[in-house]
């Protein structure tokens, strides 16, 4: 190769020994687009909060993005381009908790979690805390001492629906994922982590260069009247660095991401509006099917495909989602049944040995002398729950 050459592909290789902001941004979104579909307000929200991800240090708190849709239409393939992109970012199915501990301590990444990963108790805490600087998670560590951990850091959550508890709710920016309308490149992962690389070079040069300077817009940001305080909060980071890349020459971002975050705002309050009692209980009844939380649904003594109602009657009321309580199994279970949410309802007789921390009416079968729980377990028709929850969930 001549010595031309060589420059020229090495010109190609490396960025600028000091890109602009507005140049970072733009390759940021162009790299995305050439493999992610959706409108432009969608792709400068999402280059935006790449940038936010490589200056967190700037910002006292960090929205997490929300990809939601139907199978099929991108989400893991955006999850994958943040991964390349977004600062020491891990894309997971499933990450244990001390791991993630570990990882937002010594990392300070980017955790991007696909599908069910954020649905565990454990995990939810970690969620709700860690959106700002002063989140941290108590633990108790060797001999018995107490442990503060620290859990602040960007978070991306890709799931088919949308998130159902309300304090992680209001935590989200919420992506919608559709079909693509155009044709996309092909993504071949080590291919894009070659062509990637100058986009993340120049977003470290970003960081260095800018962080100062994106702290003085964080911090003299004046309040945005259609936005409550918590939706302000949200978008602060990156309406901040919206105002840095304005410096440079180029069409604004700042109106169209401040339109962007207050139509989201909107839906946000209207879905909360509009939801009602029999689309909350489909949804609930979605996401509780989909994760073991009980120690007696570690070994369910139901059985495959059956739930139990009690169980079922605690969760429903310990989320808080709905106005009224039911006070009872059977309230539930008349009013799952008039939505038709239920597709059948059985009596089982379990052996107490096997699942000593249930409770229920006891019961002396005739040909045993050996007492047994009763308890009330059902079957749910999980297509009419799915169409009664997307009725709200992607509307």
């Amino acid at each position: 190769m001549n010595s031309t050459n060589s420059q020229r592909s090495l010109s190609l290789m490396l960025p600028a020994r000091q890109p602009s902001p507005r140049a970072t941004f733009d390759a940021v979104v162009e790299h995305i687009r050439r493999f992610y579909d959706a409108p432009d307000c969608v792709l400068t929200l999402l280059g935006l909060y790449v940038m936010v991800t490589h200056v967190t240090d700037a910002f006292d708190a960090v929205p997490y993005l929300q990809v939601v849709g139907e199978p099929a239409t991108g989400k893991t393939r955006l999850g994958e381009l943040l991964e390349l992109l977004a600062y020491e970012a891990r894309l997971v199915a499933r990450m244990s908790v001390p791991a993630v501990y570990r990882f937002i301590e010594e990392m300070k990444g980017t955790l991007i979690i696909d599908e069910q990963g954020a649905s565990r108790p454990e995990m939810r805490n970690i969620l709700n805390a860690g959106y700002k600087r002063s989140g941290k998670v108590m633990i108790v560590g060797a001999k018995g001492h107490l442990l503060d951990i620290p859990c602040f850091g960007p978070k991306v959550l890709i799931a088919n629906h949308p998130e159902l508890n309300e304090a992680l709710a209001s935590r989200l920016i919420t992506i919608v994922s559709q079909t693509a309308t155009r044709p996309l490149e092909r993504f071949l992962l080590g291919l894009a982590e070659r062509n990637f690389a100058p986009v993340v070079s120049m977003l470290r040069a970003f960081a260095d260069n800018h962080r100062d300077e994106v702290a003085a817009q964080y911090n003299t940001l004046p309040p945005v009247d259609d936005l409550s305080d918590r939706d302000f909060d949200l978008g602060a980071p990156l309406l901040a660095i919206a105002n840095v890349v304005d410096r440079s020459p180029g069409t604004p971002i700042r109106p169209l991401i401040e339109a962007h975050l207050i139509e989201l705002a909107k839906r946000r309050k209207d879905k909360r509006n509009s939801e009602s009692e029999s689309v909350l209980l489909a949804r609930l009844i979605i996401e509780y099917t989909s994760v073991p939380r009980y120690d007696a649904r570690k070994n369910p003594p139901a059985g495959e495909g059956l739930y139990l109602a009690s169980e079922l009657c605690d969760y429903v009321n310990k989320t808080g989602l709905l106005v009224k309580r039911f006070r009872s199994t059977k309230v539930l279970a008349e009013r799952l049944s008039i939505l038709g949410l239920i597709k059948s309802r059985h009596v089982l007789d379990v052996d107490p040995a096997c699942a000593p921390s249930m409770s229920g009416r006891l019961r002396i079968p005739e040909n045993t002398k050996r007492p047994r729980i009763q308890r009330v377990v059902y079957a749910f028709d999980m297509e009419r729950a799915r169409s009664l929850a997307g009725e709200v969930a992607h509307a």
